[in-house]
């Protein structure tokens, strides 16, 4: 398969920029883990800095389709690297990062990165003819799986050999490399073919696209998935470590295998031919990941555990990559960034709900519980997704 230049420009400027975002995300928690011992000031520190990203989806989603999504994602990938290069100076200055520093620059880069998310994401429209716009999306996913697993890696060994000045700039020069690939990229309308409807008509959009049966049921799909995955392979997969005594390796094995998991599902997704309806295929996915869930809470050993992390995760990555892009195809190229504003909220709404309930399953019941609660529910919503008639798009 050839992926044509114009295509792979646009995707290595989101890798980069993933890249950065990953490692600063996971530098803010470990500076503000190190300078307090007090792990609510710690949440207080990363919630402050997804409460703009939350709370700005939408707007973002707007911005993107009246002014262009490329034109926006440049802007808004300048700004994070400008934010970030600015904490570069003051911690080189002062020596040292504190709290408040850490939380003025989360709010700001998590306001840039509202605004950048949707843009990024439907920038498919704009660098591909509307009849690859599927696979292209696809094509996302693969790097942005990639991302989510090479970000962290990376970022541990900055942070474990470089001083904050130094990662600060490495991350500031990454986000501003991303905005220079990104200008670069050709978009296949012109940058004055925006959307320049008013703000109700934009309203009127985002309403009219909750009327379509297909997309209320891609976006029910994923805000039930997100919230039975992303807590189980963050908090529950610390919860079953700490219980079972694996130690911070084990761990970091464990989410290593859930990411690359999730690399090789969305990668297998590439290969599709357009033969089966999305709802058996997704359906399929999502009972694979029920059963994957339900061996890691049996598992005795962690290897098996990890087994069992990564077969959930290819199927995870699997269905997201199905779902995401049958999202994308489902609507017009100037909804584009309303719709994927939309899909992510949708992902970050339900996620952020996750953790607090695997806390209170764990504390119920255990913490392998939270595997075998949430791989029956997932049993559940896939047979809904099989027997759902807005989900027989062929993929």
């Amino acid at each position: 398969m050839t992926l044509p230049k114009n295509t792979a420009r646009w995707l290595g400027s989101y890798a980069v920029g993933l890249l950065a975002d990953q490692a600063y995300y996971l530098s803010l928690s470990w500076y503000a883990a190190a300078l307090t011992p007090n792990p609510m000031v710690v949440g207080a520190v990363m919630g402050i800095g997804s409460l703009p990203r939350a709370l700005l989806l939408l707007p973002g989603g707007m911005l993107a389709d009246r002014f262009g999504t490329k034109r926006v994602a440049t802007i808004s990938s300048a700004l994070k690297a400008a934010v970030i290069f600015i904490a570069c100076l003051s911690t080189a200055r002062s020596g040292a990062e504190t709290v408040t520093g850490l939380a003025m620059t989360a709010v700001l880069v998590g306001a840039f990165d509202a605004i950048f998310l949707p843009a990024i994401q439907s920038m498919p429209w704009a660098v591909a003819e509307p009849s690859r716009v599927p696979m292209v999306q696809k094509q996302f996913s693969v790097v942005q799986r990639c991302g989510v697993v090479l970000g962290p890696a990376l970022a541990g060994l900055m942070l474990a050999q470089w001083p904050v000045a130094l990662v600060y700039g490495a991350i500031g020069a990454c986000f501003a490399l991303s905005a220079i690939a990104l200008n670069s990229v050709t978009t296949r309308t012109g940058p004055d073919d925006i959307d320049a409807r008013p703000q109700k008509g934009t309203l009127r959009t985002l309403v009219e696209l909750m009327q379509k049966r297909p997309c209320r049921a891609m976006l029910a799909l994923v805000a039930v998935s997100e919230l039975v995955c992303s807590g189980a392979f963050s908090t529950g997969i610390t919860l079953l470590v700490d219980y079972r005594g694996w130690g911070a390796a084990t761990m970091g094995l464990l989410v290593t295998a859930y990411g690359a998991g999730s690399v090789a599902g969305a990668a297998a997704s590439l290969t599709s031919r357009g033969r089966h309806p999305l709802g058996l295929v997704v359906a399929a996915s999502m009972t694979i990941m029920g059963i994957a869930l339900c061996l890691v809470a049996a598992a005795p050993s962690a290897e098996l555990a990890a087994a069992g992390v990564a077969l959930s995760g290819a199927a995870a990555g699997a269905a997201s990559a199905f779902l995401t892009a049958s999202y994308l195809g489902s609507v017009e190229s100037g909804e584009g960034g309303r719709s994927m504003a939309i899909l992510s909220l949708a992902s970050f709404g339900t996620a952020s709900l996750s953790s607090f309930l695997c806390g209170a399953i764990a504390q119920a019941w255990g913490a392998a519980a939270v595997f075998t609660v949430f791989g029956f529910a997932l049993v559940a919503i896939a047979v809904w997704a099989a027997r759902c008639a807005a989900l027989r798009i062929p993929v």
